[in-house]
């Protein structure tokens, strides 16, 4: 047999706990862009003003770290 033709396994790369911590992450993701939803129907535009606010300040603090 050449190593072309060698019969090879894949290795398991996900275990059991990291697939579960994979999953809760993903829950609670969505979890919370369903609640931020939900925010927005009550407070309305108010939620994404301040969402904007700790974008554009999170922005100005990345490029003062840059310099």
């Amino acid at each position: 047999m050449t190593d072309a033709e060698t019969p090879t396994r894949l290795k398991r790369g996900i275990t059991g706990p990291l697939l579960f911590a994979f999953i809760l992450g993903d829950v609670l993701g969505a979890g919370i862009y369903a609640l931020m939803g939900v925010l927005a129907a009550e407070v309305g535009a108010v939620l994404f003003a301040v969402t904007r606010w700790f974008r554009s300040r999170a922005a100005r603090a990345e490029e003062a770290s840059d310099r």
